[in-house]
């Protein structure tokens, strides 16, 4: 299987919130936001890093930011069937995310709509389900890749067509034994590096997307979502990562707690 191939296979995991804002009078920006999509208890969640939807909230706070438009990408994986983008009302949407750098969590999470979560469904995108990341615990994992969109391939300016171009990216990282001194949390994180090889500046853009783990099967080799990016330590090109093992329970919680009209 070629790359392409391999990227498009992956890819269905990928979704984007995409996000053009006007800061008071300058011309519009566009940021694409990696993530991804889990089911629970029937309602189904766009995942990312914590600390993106705490950059969302607060600028959906500002006085002096627009949101011109929101919209989901989903057109990454092999065998969709549209590239048009589904729209959704960030401002009245269910959101949480928790961004405790100390205690080592990174994670968040926005309730998609039952429209739009057929729109998804319909474009061949793929959901986790409990069953992803409630036995990773017994999962003996031989290595990782990281899948999102880095930000030097995006850029922050819409073309006068308002058609923006994603790049998405994925490659292989090297799970580290030992968290670097000075790094340790108290709940754990998937740390792992970036081999040098890999031509990235930055992780950058990354943040939210998902890591897959893969492992030998009775079956064969079978991989699963086992954590979503969360940061990097530029100098050495480590990564860290929050696992769902240890914020799916948590999300599930708050989903439990949300009115029925919101689940």
């Amino acid at each position: 299987m070629d790359q392409k191939r391999i990227l498009s296979y992956f890819g269905r995991h990928l979704v984007a919130l995409c996000v053009a804002t006007r800061y008071r009078d300058e011309p519009a920006r566009f940021n694409a936001y990696s993530g991804t999509l889990m089911r629970v208890d029937g309602t189904v969640l766009w995942l990312t890093a914590g600390h993106i939807i705490r950059e969302l909230e607060e600028a959906l706070d500002s006085p002096d930011v627009t949101f011109d438009e929101t919209v989901l990408a989903d057109a990454f994986g092999e065998a969709f069937l549209s590239e048009k983008p589904v729209p959704i009302d960030l401002r009245s949407s269910w959101r949480m995310f928790r961004d405790d750098d100390s205690l080592g969590l990174d994670f968040g999470a926005i309730v998609i709509h039952p429209h739009h979560e057929r729109l998804l469904l319909a474009n061949n995108v793929r959901v986790l389900e409990e069953a992803n990341w409630n036995r990773q615990h017994t999962v003996n994992f031989m290595g990782y890749v990281m899948l999102g969109l880095p930000e030097e391939f995006t850029s922050a300016k819409l073309p006068e067509n308002g058609l923006a171009t994603l790049s998405p990216t994925m490659f292989p990282v090297q799970r580290l034994a030992e968290v670097p001194a000075g790094h340790g949390k108290e709940y754990p994180r998937l740390t792992a590096r970036i081999h040098e090889r890999i031509p990235l500046k930055s992780a950058k853009g990354m943040s939210g997307g998902p890591k897959f783990g893969f492992a030998e099967t009775a079956e064969g080799l079978a991989h699963w979502v086992v954590a979503l990016q969360s940061s990097w330590l530029e100098k050495s090109r480590t990564v860290f990562a929050c696992p769902l093992p240890v914020f799916a329970p948590m999300l599930t919680e708050w989903v439990r707690s949300l009115p029925a009209k919101a689940a």
